[in-house]
């Protein structure tokens, strides 16, 4: 004779209930044996882990941060484990490494990745893994409910080693997220220097023409950023006739480059002029201007043709 109990879904972890059975017999009423049969609701493990973005960006030396969410879909309490998995260059990290979380709720912790300091524009992380373990993960807590309940399940069985298939038990998950390395654009504009035979640097901030003739002035864009720039180039305060050798410049991170105006003065100029050249980034935003380039325009002198 078999005798049997359906258990409601939903029910938290210990919840118990008994019931009775009589057996009477046909033949004598007086002869009876009552039987009580008593249910254990036991523990069911469960998680899931979510995020709220896969992908992000930081500058150099910052840090990219994202909010891991993980619930609890058993029927307990459960103790889930964290672990991150990433290139060690871009630090990952978690705020907190341990959630105790009770049944049908949920709780955060913070992933971080920080951007390597010395990272070019662009540079990816790879993907980085943040891996959570239920409490059922553990050996100790699995001998312990094989001891308890040896005729419910095989708790010894349960696969939480990292794989698809461990995964679909519910006992674990994990996910996967990516950050790279924004540009940052720096700017340094200065005087062009000339070096003399003695190895001593001396900045050129000034020149002098004769009316009507055409002479140049060099300044330097130092690209300070990590990753290729493309410049463009201004002229502020200069006179008509002055202009620049090139509107836009190509530089190189860490690179520095020579440019030039030029300055066709015309008759009757003769005065100092002082000017200023504003070198501006891709992005529109970054700037950087020379210091005043001061320029002499003299009175021509006519050859008299004497030697």
């Amino acid at each position: 004779l078999n005798v049997g109990m359906s258990i409601p879904g939903g029910l938290p972890a210990g919840t118990s209930h008994s019931f009775t059975m009589t057996v009477v017999s046909d033949t004598d009423g007086t002869v009876t044996q009552t039987q009580e049969f008593s249910i254990y609701v036991v523990q069911c493990f469960g998680i899931t882990v979510s995020v709220d973005k896969t992908t992000d960006s930081a500058n150099p030396a910052a840090s990219s941060d994202f909010t891991v969410t993980v619930e609890n879909i058993g029927n307990g309490d459960d103790t889930v484990s964290l672990m991150t998995m990433g290139a060690s260059a871009w630090s990952p990290s978690l705020s907190e490494s341990e959630l105790t979380i009770a049944s049908a709720a949920s709780d955060t912790t913070v992933f971080s990745m920080t951007v390597p300091s010395e990272a070019s524009a662009n540079a990816e992380s790879g993907m980085a893994m943040v891996h959570a373990l239920s409490m059922v993960c553990d050996t100790a807590v699995q001998e312990q409910l094989a001891s308890d309940f040896p005729n419910i399940r095989d708790w010894e069985a349960i696969d939480c080693d990292h794989s698809t298939a461990s995964k679909l038990t519910g006992y674990e998950d994990w996910i996967s997220v990516s950050t790279k390395a924004n540009q940052v654009y720096d700017l340094e504009a200065g005087y062009y220097s000339e070096t003399d035979e003695n190895g001593t640097s001396t900045d050129i901030s000034s020149a002098s023409v004769q009316e009507g003739m055409e002479t140049q002035m060099k300044f330097t864009v130092t690209n300070n950023g990590n990753g290729n720039d493309e410049i463009t180039l201004s002229l502020a305060n200069a006179p008509e006739w002055a202009s620049l050798g090139q509107g836009t410049a190509l530089v190189g991170p860490g690179q520095t480059v020579t440019l030039v105006v030029v300055l066709a003065t015309p008759e009757g100029s003769m005065d100092d002029y002082a000017f200023q050249v504003t070198a501006t980034s891709a992005d529109g935003i970054g700037t950087a201007t020379t210091d005043d380039l001061t320029l002499t325009v003299t009175e021509k002198i006519e050859s008299t043709g004497e030697s």
